[in-house]
């Protein structure tokens, strides 16, 4: 087995494919799969920290379990608590206006090896499209790390120990058997929750976030390393043209998983196992004595400087492409440059920061644990300033504005929104009623009929008539199965036909059923399935015709009780725009530099396919449509800013001041339906 202070070339530069394929990925570089390399860094860990403790277990029979914990002290916490505070503190005016909280909390929870915990709990995920305004995102990664080193060495001391006592199995052996058992179970964990095989599991919503951030889940890939580690006196046997086709397979398939895996992967899941066992192979081609080419390649200068500046490039890179990308949205360019450029702070970390601590002479116990409560405690203050800093500005008139026109929509505030089925009189908040109504409306759809809520409601009110809203985001109002990101929608065609049974029941006037039929028909990371699981539609125009017999099959049985629909056209979109990505500074100097404005014509392409599926519905029902484009974008432009008023509260949705703006819209409609009875 070879030292545990060996230093192996062709590990560190692995160490710098790993950190160059995260950084060309979040620099917006065509490598989908670069997020994968934080699994090759996991892989590395695995068996570098397993080499290193078997060779002490070997020698001693017994692990310095506080000196292990020490060096990992000086060696992470420093390097991590500079990178903390410093982009907690940038993060007052340089961090997106809406990411500033998400930042400060997960500043403050990475600061105690927490990252990933809060992220499991409070995000939608690492690929969510709001991931991109919160700065350290990437450090639940090192969250992971943080708690494998607190649990892994005293897992193999336990096997070894519990070996040595029995005498059932040697020593070596059973630490062996404890890593394949770790492998066995975390992987078969996390397959199960990556592909939401959860049955009753109480937060199965939340099932692809713990199996990618969860340290259980990925225990399964340090272990894998570990393995490497204990088989590597076997593995140095084997010949030259072994070892050199491991290399070329292990390179290989890391190269498949950075461009072949994307962000619409089911990851980790069985996926992962491909840049997980090419890291292996190349670790283990890499332990004969004689090197092979590929790792020749690996141990090259160059990459051994990147492979030292790995984990303080890592550690920088994110926050200052987050800055970027809110200073200066849509140039592209300037997120590469500034990706290259945090190499800058990444070389001033390792020189002057970790370096130093790392090398120098073990210092008493006492004062590394004073470091240890400084790196914590200071990025915790870091992140409670920023916090108070964030509600102050939120007192400041633009961004008192900002909040009024951004605010959610009604459905959203009373609890309207939610898996609930519609059910008369079933929930109180979400009625508006009259004192002597002459009619009763429902709005039912997804979160695109639920931005109608205000316009809607003071509708109704000026009609005289009751109003009802029901929604569930994300859930088209159609007789389809929908697959978001390929994994089928839990609950959705449950509150859709049981939403239809409710409104037979409880017969209103009138439902109006919106739904942001353009982004489910245009967008490739939903599919949807027929009612019978028999089909797939996944092209646009297969997803049109299916769109047409879905919102036909739940707007028939509707106009056979005699109750009248209309179904509204969703109204035009800025795609991915949204003002919370502006950077706090921009707001306050120039609120219009935050908003955007494009030609109707632009952004009706998707519309025009989603309203004809919808026209097509109607007309074999006998309902009618209603189009508002004219509305929110006169003159055949959208303004996100207009006259004033915020009239998109993001790039799906319209603001509440817009929506209240629709009022006379919807009160016409109603005039124009006169109540059954």
């Amino acid at each position: 087995m070879p030292s545990a202070t060996s230093r192996r070339g062709d590990i560190q530069g692995l160490r710098a494919l790993a950190v160059i394929m995260v950084v060309a990925f979040h620099a917006g570089l065509p490598v989908p799969g670069g997020f994968v390399g934080v699994d090759v860094f996991f892989v590395i860990s695995g068996y570098v920290i397993t080499r290193m403790l078997l060779t002490e277990l070997h020698g001693t029979g017994g692990l310095a379990l506080g000196t292990f914990y020490l060096r990992r002290i000086r060696r992470i916490l420093p390097a991590l608590a500079v990178l903390l505070v410093g982009t907690l503190g940038l993060s007052v005016l340089l961090a997106p206006i809406g990411g500033q909280e998400v930042t400060a909390r997960t500043g403050a929870a990475a600061a105690y090896f927490n990252a990933n915990t809060y992220l499991i709990l409070h995000t939608g995920g690492y690929f969510a499209v709001k991931a991109n305004v919160n700065a350290l995102l990437h450090t639940w990664s090192l969250s992971v790390e943080e708690q494998f080193y607190l649990v892994f060495p005293a897992l193999l001391l336990g096997a070894w120990a519990f070996a040595r006592r029995t005498r059932s199995v040697a020593p070596a052996r059973a630490v062996a058997l404890a890593l394949a058992a770790i492998v066995v179970v975390s992987f078969f964990v996390s397959w199960m929750l990556t592909m939401g095989k959860v049955g009753p599991f109480p937060f199965a919503d939340s099932a692809p976030r713990i199996a990618f951030y969860s340290a259980p889940t990925r225990a399964w890939e340090f272990a894998i390393g570990g393995l490497v580690a204990y088989c590597a006196r076997p593995i140095s046997r084997l010949g030259r043209t072994s070892s050199l086709a491991c290399a070329m397979a292990g390179v290989a398939a890391i190269a498949w998983a950075a461009f072949a895996i994307d962000a619409q992967s089911r990851f980790p899941g069985v996926v992962a196992l491909v840049p997980v066992i090419g890291t292996a192979l190349v670790i283990a081609a890499g332990e004969r004595a004689g090197s092979t080419p590929v790792s020749r390649a690996l141990a090259i200068r160059p990459a051994q400087r990147i492979g030292d500046l790995s984990y303080s490039w890592y550690l920088w890179h994110w926050p200052l492409i987050v800055f970027a990308s809110a200073l200066w949205p849509g140039a592209d360019a300037a997120l590469v440059v500034v990706a290259v450029l945090s190499l800058v702070p990444a070389w001033l970390s390792l020189r002057y920061v970790e370096n130093p601590i790392r090398f120098r002479a073990r210092p008493p116990t006492r004062r590394t644990l004073t470091l240890a409560g400084f790196c914590i405690v200071v990025p915790i203050a870091a992140a409670v300033g920023l916090l108070r800093a964030h509600d102050r500005l939120l007192r400041t008139d633009p961004i008192q504005e900002f909040a009024a026109a951004f605010q959610g929509h009604a459905d959203l505030l009373r609890g309207c929104d939610n898996d609930t089925p519609f059910v008369d009189h079933g929930q109180p908040a979400c009625e508006w009623t009259v004192a002597r109504p002459t009619g009763h409306v429902v709005l039912i759809g997804d979160s695109n009929a639920g931005h109608f809520t205000e316009g809607l409601t003071r509708g109704a009110k000026e009609a005289g008539w009751d109003a009802t809203v029901r929604t569930k985001s994300s859930c088209p109002f159609v007789d389809l199965v929908p697959i978001p990101n390929h994994t089928p929608a839990l609950n959705c065609r449950a509150f859709v036909t049981d939403s239809v049974q409710g409104l037979i029941d409880a017969d209103p006037d009138l439902v109006v059923i919106a739904s942001s039929s353009d982004t489910y028909l245009s967008n490739p990371d939903w599919e949807f399935g027929s009612p019978n699981g028999r089909q797939t539609f996944r092209t646009p125009a297969e997803k049109a015709a299916a769109w047409a017999g879905g919102l036909e099959r739940v707007v028939r049985p509707l106009r056979d009780h005699g109750i009248e629909v209309v179904v509204v056209h969703p109204v035009p979109k800025f795609g991915d725009w949204d003002p919370n990505d502006c950077a706090v500074i921009r707001w306050l100097r120039d609120r219009a530099s935050c908003g955007r404005t494009l030609a109707t014509a632009t952004m009706l392409r998707d519309e025009a396919s989603a309203a004809t599926a919808e026209q097509q519905a109607a007309r074999a029902t006998g309902s009618e449509t209603m189009d508002l484009s004219a509305a929110v974008c006169p003159g055949a432009r959208c303004s996100a800013l207009r006259d004033g008023v915020w009239r998109w509260r993001n790039g799906d949705h319209i603001s509440v001041p817009q929506s209240e703006l629709l009022a006379d819209r919807f009160g016409a409609l109603l005039r124009r339906h006169p109540p059954s009875s």
